[in-house]
């Protein structure tokens, strides 16, 4: 996959995210949940994430280094504001793909992508 020049602050939007929510989005970018990401306009993101059998069409639009939309078709987006986890999944998997080292979770998020 080609390195994505994306510049955004991923710790400032981790800080934004209560904790099981981060970790359970850290966990299905671990499994290897979020397929191949696609790009239609600058700025925007989209992948599907795989999670217990079902799947999850995910999008994500980064506008002058911020977060600027999200979705997702999981029942807890629709339910509650912010991001879900299956958008968390995304953010990071886009972190491996702008970075060379991709996101160390042992790390706190510091990385810019």
């Amino acid at each position: 996959m080609a390195k994505r020049d994306i510049h955004i602050d991923i710790a400032s939007i981790h800080d934004g995210v209560i904790i099981p929510l981060w970790k359970q989005g850290e966990a299905l970018y671990r499994q290897g949940a979020v397929g191949e990401v696609s790009s239609f306009a600058k700025g925007d993101y989209q992948a599907e994430v795989n999670e217990d059998g079902s799947t999850y069409h995910v999008s994500l639009t980064i506008y002058e280094g911020e977060l600027t939309s999200h979705a997702c078709d999981c029942l807890d987006h629709k339910r509650y504001p912010g991001l879900c986890r299956h958008n968390v999944a995304l953010l990071l998997k886009l972190n491996e793909d702008s970075s060379d080292d991709g996101f160390e979770g042992d790390e706190e998020p510091s990385l810019y992508f």
